[in-house]
């Protein structure tokens, strides 16, 4: 039983649990899945406690319930489709690697010349915060001859183009992590084909997404579920400084002070300069960045798409 024990299970992506009139309910993108019977109330404990990756082992002392009757639970609830496990999604869907491997944004090695494969002008376009925005503008120019425009927000009334033809990229910097702005970027995205990247400040680290290519690289939410995994448990080392004995995230704001700007903004331009030149490949995945603002201690989390998610899970 002690191998079954190891088996780190997680939501499954895109779904939630609601508790209506006594009916435990999982929403999922392919539908609603109510729960009855006797293991109803412990089933909705469960999956509650899956909400981030965790063991068999640790999920049965959560719920204060024997191991041997939680991993028939979760079995049963990952045919139902409500659960995965963190084994299924390192594998990934089998072609991942490969299509990474090969993978160019652009026709023809990149656009280190500037001009796009129908021969217009590349465009960079910036959104979120204008001076982190005027930054990025400032180095990548530097380096690039391309257009370079400022948008402050993103308004979904615009797709498939921020304004008269798509532009070749977007890059989203922000001070603070903007969910909602985030999955409308990843939306619009997928609907004008555009590729982008985004980064922000969490505490005194730095965040740089990876290069999301619309049905060809993991979306936003696949990018989630591998930070959850990626994320430390409670009392766990996570190698940030709170757990290392230093200040705790929240007061040491990195999206405050003008040497966290030049981390931020530095990284995104090298990554955008490598995406026109046509080198964006990262074997075996795509990686999400994660900097530390007082160590100078780089992350880097590989993110694959998930084999069930509805925006990239099956894209070729």
């Amino acid at each position: 039983m002690a191998a079954t024990v190891d088996v780190t299970y997680l939501l499954s992506p895109g779904a939630s649990v609601e508790e209506i009139d006594s009916t435990i309910t999982v929403r999922l993108v392919t539908g609603d899945v109510a729960l009855r019977g006797r293991t109803a109330g412990l089933a909705r404990r469960v999956l509650c406690a899956v909400e981030r990756p965790s063991s068999v082992g640790a999920v049965a002392r959560e719920v204060d319930a024997p191991a041997e009757k939680v991993a028939r639970l979760l079995a049963r609830l990952e045919s139902q489709g409500l659960v995965t496990t963190l084994a299924e999604l390192d594998k990934g869907p089998g072609a991942d690697r490969e299509a990474n491997a090969a993978l160019r944004l652009f026709a023809d090695e990149g656009l280190s010349d500037a001009v796009t494969a129908d021969g217009a002008r590349a465009e960079i376009v910036c959104l979120g915060d204008e001076e982190l925005g005027a930054r990025f503008a400032e180095l990548t120019s530097a380096s690039l001859g391309v257009r370079l425009s400022r948008r402050p927000v993103l308004d979904e009334a615009d797709a498939p183009a921020l304004s008269g033809e798509a532009p070749s990229f977007v890059v989203s910097l922000a001070r603070d992590r903007d969910e909602e702005h985030l999955r409308r970027l990843d939306r619009w995205s997928r609907r004008a084909g555009v590729p982008y990247l985004a980064g922000w400040f969490e505490g005194v680290t730095v965040v740089l997404t990876h290069v999301v290519v619309p049905r060809r690289t993991a979306c936003y939410d696949c990018l989630c579920v591998r930070e959850r995994a990626a994320a430390p448990g409670p009392g766990e080392s996570g190698g940030t400084e709170a757990s290392a004995g230093g200040p705790p995230l929240a007061f040491a704001p990195a999206g405050r002070l003008a040497a966290g700007d030049g981390l931020l903004t530095s990284l995104a331009s090298l990554r955008a300069v490598n995406v026109f030149a046509g080198h964006a490949n990262e074997a075996p995945a795509p990686v999400l960045l994660q900097l530390s603002f007082t160590t100078l201690k780089l992350t880097r989390h590989p993110v694959l798409r998930v084999p069930m998610c509805e925006s990239c899970g099956h894209a070729q």
